[in-house]
């Protein structure tokens, strides 16, 4: 179960997981990948499932982990069209985790209630925290001259806006 960028399945990147997000003493339940033995150590109980070695689908055997990893991603595909940057992915994954657990609330008038008192729990947000790489150019991007105000007809080409000229031809 590799996170954070890591990309090996090594005992020790394996391990950093249980020792950040699960209490002592848990059942920790795998898919019976060899680093996990090591990785859980003794201060877990493991219960490995081999996915392979029992012919069944995966969704079946670990029905759990398939629903975890299968919402997020079927989420960030739909909302977000498969892309999100790796700075804002926990973001993300914090307001996927807050509308999931509250998914079958039985007052649901209580959501705005826990969103705002979330909202005042943390520190204000400025737009240069917000958006990843927010600096100004270091050119001023080319664009319009003058007022921004449109003509009072189509008809007469405005000097600064090319791309008036040719619609007005087409239509002709």
């Amino acid at each position: 179960m590799p996170y954070a960028g890591n990309t090996d399945t090594k005992a020790t990147t394996l391990g950093s997981f249980p020792a950040e997000c699960v209490m002592p003493d848990s059942l920790v339940v795998s898919d019976g990948h060899r680093s996990c033995p090591k990785a859980v150590g003794d201060l877990y109980r493991h219960k490995p499932y081999s996915v392979k070695g029992s012919g069944l689908p995966a969704h079946d055997v670990l029905p759990g982990v398939h629903r975890v990893a299968s919402l997020p991603k079927r989420w960030m595909l739909g909302t977000h069209q498969g892309h999100v940057q790796p700075a804002l992915a926990q973001a993300y994954l914090d307001e996927f985790v807050f509308r999931f657990n509250r998914r079958s609330s039985k007052y649901r008038g209580m959501l705005f209630y826990r969103v705002m008192q979330a909202s005042l729990g943390v520190s204000a947000t400025s737009y240069k925290d917000f958006v990843v790489g927010s600096a100004p150019k270091s050119t001023r991007p080319t664009g319009l001259s003058g007022p921004k105000a449109s003509p009072k007809t189509l008809a007469i080409p405005v000097a600064d806006r090319p791309w008036r000229e040719k619609v007005i031809q087409k239509s002709q």
